[in-house]
Formats: C-alpha cells, sequence, structure tokens
C-alpha cells in the first residue's frame, strides 16, 4: 500500500489463479529467495513460477526453470553457507524489487576458481514479476568484480 497526500493505492498482481497485494508479493518473493537459495529446495521452483519462467543475471545471462536449479546448485556447492539477508522491498504494479547481501564462504571451487576459503558479502538487487501468485521473471543485479575482489582474485581499486 502506498500513501501519496491522502490518497491510498492497493498494488496488486491480479492475474493467473489468486489475487495478491503488495505485502503477499514480498513474503513470496522472501520465500522464493531463501527457499531455492539459501535452502536448496528446488520443488519450489516448478511451485511457485510459471511455465515460462526466466532467470535473467549478472552471470549467467537468462536461463529457464530448469537451469536454475543447476544455477543455485553452482552457488550452493562453492559456498554451503550461503545465506540471504533482506534490507529493503519496494513493490511496483505486480513487481518486487528487493534487495540484500548474499553471504557466504568460498569452500568449493566456483567453476574453474578454487576455493579461496574466504567468506565474502555480496549486495544485490533482484526484481521479481508475478503473473497472479506466480513468478514469471526474475532480474538479478550484483557486483561481480566486488565477489571476485573479496574473493582475492581481482585486485582491489585503488
Amino acid at each position: 500500500m502506498v500513501e501519496i497526500q491522502g490518497l491510498v493505492e492497493y498494488h496488486t498482481s491480479v492475474l493467473g489463479d489468486r489475487k495478491m497485494d503488495a505485502q503477499d508479493m514480498k513474503n513470496t518473493a522472501r520465500r522464493w529467495f531463501t527457499g531455492v537459495f539459501d535452502n536448496g529446495n528446488f520443488d519450489l521452483i516448478e511451485e511457485m513460477t510459471a511455465e515460462g519462467y526466466i532467470w535473467h543475471g549478472t552471470r549467467v545471462g537468462a536461463v529457464g526453470r530448469n537451469a536454475l536449479a543447476d544455477l543455485a546448485t553452482t552457488f550452493r556447492t562453492a559456498f554451503p553457507d550461503l545465506n540471504n539477508r533482506f534490507h529493503e522491498q519496494v513493490v511496483e504494479g505486480n513487481v518486487v524489487v528487493t534487495r540484500g547481501t548474499t553471504r557466504g564462504t568460498h569452500k568449493a571451487p566456483l567453476d574453474d576458481l578454487p576455493a579461496t576459503g574466504r567468506t565474502v558479502a555480496v549486495p544485490w538487487v533482484n526484481f521479481t514479476r508475478f503473473d497472479g501468485d506466480l513468478i514469471v521473471d526474475d532480474w538479478q543485479i550484483y557486483d561481480e568484480l566486488d565477489l571476485m575482489i573479496q574473493l582475492g582474485v581481482a585486485p582491489e581499486s585503488s
């Protein structure tokens, strides 16, 4: 709900099977992120996303439902204590914008990068778009250079 000069606007996502208000969408976006990335609950991918779901990310470009579990597994393997903290969420229409930080310790290879044992904290912003109660797509932005600096494989800028 947004109040502007005494006017109250209720943001909802009304397509799909169920009408969701702004708080429902925020809660769903947090459950989605925590479930898939923190807990590895890949059943949520089919449960919470629309058939044509696409993840758009800094590292991988665009991937569909089937490849999302592989992407999450890559990061969960490299950072087995991976966890996300949510700092702020804003709803505009059927989109939830979430600002957060992913923390974890690099204990296994990440692609060709051997484990460094370093703990990282990487800030990110994610846009989650809904069609009713299903997630249609996610657009995530994070600073991969900052991740590489924290892992000690890229020089810090002077």
